[in-house]
Parts: structure tokens; sequence; C-alpha cells
């Protein structure tokens, strides 16, 4: 068959069309958020679009950052009832700023759709430190425990109550104990050998909503701890990095569980936590409007247990003097370490620009106490040092002081 050159053309461009088709569908692309940000536009700009680590993926890897299954109506009934009232509570609150931040690091569940799982033991973590009145402590929690051995999903999906029973009759260990990697091909067993003695568990878990959020009812949950809940995930959310998110444009790509951690009446918004690493959005966290993609639905509020948690060491009030001198004056280096379980340190060192230093028991006990180390300080002058503390579990904390 002999073809024109008319129609050799045509097929050419609808080649072309066909592959610039495909790698706008198949990865997030400058023409995805140029759409978004002209949606934007017509709704006054709520919120600002931009390319990052997330929106950038493949559209399969993309979808596969969501992950959240909804239990049959049957099987929600068994569920508690939800019994939240309307409270006096203030306008705006946030649990990063609640006399203290209360709230873990955020995280990256990376190739792996359980946000089930990170949603749920951000909880714990959260719920942990403030029953236990620990502000600012970093809890890290083993999201790959609950992967591997709680039998509530994998990396497809998963439910977050499921994750949360197994808080409750076994809990999840620290993250140390059993570091996650992605894969929920991984057996129970990888976990460390002293993992049920390591082991966070709660009290208990309710629902708060179900199939439709009220606002009343989330906010007199979240004011008692962070709350975990379902969201809808559309297109443009992934290209999210600041401002009230409000759905603009884009397909539907399943459903999502984040941390509430608050609100603010006047714009109308939640405070979330995400687990796409910090690159994502306002550090890893989020604002979003009340009523939009279901946000708030199958949310859960979590009772801590009473136990003592088991905490990993820690460095606090790192000095040294005198401030000042020359070369070869005599400094003194002092830190606080201490440790909720009771362990005393296998290594503590300062490093002064970066030479190791060990450091011996000052005052107090070696599991509560100040540790100082006297030396001389090498020609150049002090430039930089820092605390590094380590406890017989392997667990490690790091105080910079640069």
């Amino acid at each position: 068959m002999i073809m024109s050159r008319n129609g050799l053309t045509g097929l050419v461009a609808i080649a072309f069309a066909f592959v610039a088709l495909f790698a706008i569908c198949a990865y997030g692309s400058e023409e995805e958020l140029r759409q978004i940000q002209e949606a934007l536009r017509q709704k006054g700009d709520p919120w600002v679009a931009s390319m990052n680590p997330i929106s950038e993926m493949p559209l399969d890897e993309r979808r596969g950052v969501s992950g959240a299954l909804t239990r049959s109506e049957s099987e929600l009934r068994r569920g508690r009832v939800p019994r939240f009232r309307p409270m006096d509570l203030p306008s705006h609150f946030d649990w990063r700023d609640n006399n203290g931040n209360w709230v873990t690091s955020v995280k990256y569940q990376g190739a792996c759709s359980c946000c089930w799982d990170f949603a749920a033991t951000a909880s714990v973590e959260s719920g942990t430190i403030i029953k236990h009145n620990r502000p600012g402590y970093d809890y890290d929690l083993s999201e790959q425990h609950i992967l591997s051995c709680a039998n509530a999903g994998d990396c497809d999906y998963g439910y977050p109550s499921d994750a949360l029973s197994y808080y409750m009759s076994d809990g999840s260990p620290d993250e140390d104990c059993f570091p996650y990697e992605a894969d929920d091909s991984i057996p129970c067993s990888q976990s460390c050998s002293d993992w049920r003695s390591r082991a966070q568990k709660i009290e208990s878990w309710e629902w708060v909503t179900r199939d439709s959020a009220n606002v009343e009812a989330i906010k007199a949950a979240v004011y008692q701890y962070p709350v975990t809940c379902r969201m809808e995930l559309y297109d443009d959310f992934y290209y999210y990095m600041d401002g009230i998110y409000e759905y603009s444009w884009g397909s539907y790509n399943g459903t999502h569980i984040v941390l509430i951690i608050g609100w603010d009446e006047d714009e109308q918004y939640w405070i979330a936590k995400n687990s796409w690493g910090t690159w994502w959005g306002e550090d890893g966290f989020f604002r979003i409007r009340w009523g939009e993609v279901s946000f708030g639905t199958y949310s859960i509020l979590i009772e801590p247990s009473d136990d003592t948690p088991w905490y990993g060491p820690e460095l606090r009030d790192p000095t040294y003097s005198p401030k000042s001198g020359r070369t070869d004056t005599k400094f003194t280096f002092t830190v606080h370490y201490y440790h909720a379980g009771g362990q005393a340190p296998s290594r503590i060192q300062v490093f002064v620009n970066d030479a190791p230093h060990d450091m011996t028991l000052d005052s107090g006990t070696a599991d509560n106490g100040t540790y100082s180390w006297t030396g001389l300080i090498p020609e150049g002058g002090l430039a930089q040092y820092h605390f590094e503390a380590e406890d017989s579990y392997g667990s490690s904390a790091i105080c910079l002081r640069r």
C-alpha cells in the first residue's frame, strides 16, 4: 500500500500526540501542573501547586501512595458508637504548638501503599507523648512491624482500625527494633528478639465519624489526641505545596489515611500530617478546607496506654565553658543524658572538631545524669562540637551544637 505524504504526516502527528498524552498520563508533568494552576486561578488561588518528588512519580507509583480500605457497614456496627459532643474549644488549635510540640516527625512511606499503617502509628506516637507529658520527644515506633506482623494490610491496601486493634493486643516496638523497608514480604520474625518488651500498646480506639464528617465531633476528639481519618485523593493533591487545599482539578485516585492535628475556625480548615516526606506540602503537613474530598470520614480516636513507654536515649542541655579562649585553652563540655527505660549509656561522647572523646558521669545517676569531658582545644580553636549517646539496645541520640 502506498501512502501519500499528507497521510504519513497525519500518522506522525497522531503518533506524537499519543506519545505526549502518554507522557502526561504516565508521569506528573509541567502540562498537568499548568492545568492545575489555571484551575486554581479561577478559584482565587486558595493554595499553591508545584512540582515535587511525589507529583513527579510515574502515575502507577503515584497512586501507590494511597491505600485505604473501608469496612462494610456490618463490620462498622461492631465498632463503638461515636459519642462526641460540642465543647467550648479554641478557634485555632495545633498540636505542634500547644505548650510544646506533641507531633512526631513526618515519615515517608515510600513505594508502599500503607498510609493506613503510618497514620495509625503516628496517632499512637503522639497520643503516647501527650498522655505521658513528653513534649518535643520524637517518639519513633516501627511501621515495618505493623506491616509485617499485624495482618492489617499490605503494600496495596489496609485498615487503620485493624492496625490499631493490633496496637491494643500486641503493640509495636521502636523503629530501631524493626527498621522500615517498605516491603510487605518481610516476615514478622525479622523484628528484634525482645520486641515485646519494647512494644508500645494502646488501651482502646473508637470511631469518631463514619461515612460523614461531623466537624464538631472531630474537633472534640482532636482536642484530646490527634485523630486518623480518611480522605479522597485526586490528581491535584500530589502537587500541593502550600495554602488551604480545595479540590480544583483531576481524576479520582482512591482513598488515603492521614492524621488530623488541629483546625482553624475562622478560615474553616483542618491541619493534618501526611506520610509523603517533608519535601511535599508544608514540610510534610497540609491544611484542607472543611467539607472537601470527604476529609474527616472514618476518623478514629485512640486512648493511649497508662504503661510507661519504652524510650531510647535523650541528650539535653549541652554546654561548654569557658565560652572563649585561645588555642590549648582547657574547656569542659557537659550534657545531660536521660533514658526513661532506665538504661545507662553504653557509649556517650563529645565530638570536638570531629574528634571523639569519651564522657564520664559528673552528677546524678547513669540513666539520668550529667556527663562531662574536659580537654584542651586543638590548634585553630573551637570550631564545632556535638554529642552522641547509645544505649545497650543500639538506640542512639545525637545532639548537634555547631
